[in-house]
């Protein structure tokens, strides 16, 4: 399973940003960004703004191991 730090940094390098460049994009610093991606620190809204930032749409499900149904939230 990958992290969200992993993925983030895999959208970024699919964007063509570095971490400054994402952190200007969030409104914070670059050291701040990195603290957050080392930390796995991230909020729903944290990860919503990501998104929002790198022109993403962003989806969050919930499944029911039992059953394999599955509810997904959009934004």
């Amino acid at each position: 399973m990958m992290t969200i730090s992993e993925a983030i940094k895999i959208l970024m390098i699919r964007r063509g940003l570095k971490e400054a460049g994402l952190a200007r994009l969030l409104g914070m610093t670059q050291p701040n960004l990195n603290r957050k991606l080392k930390r796995e620190h991230f909020t729903v809204e944290d990860i919503q703004k990501v998104a929002d930032a790198m022109n993403l749409k962003l989806n969050i499900s919930f499944t029911f191991i039992d059953t394999g149904e599955e509810f997904v939230f959009r934004s």
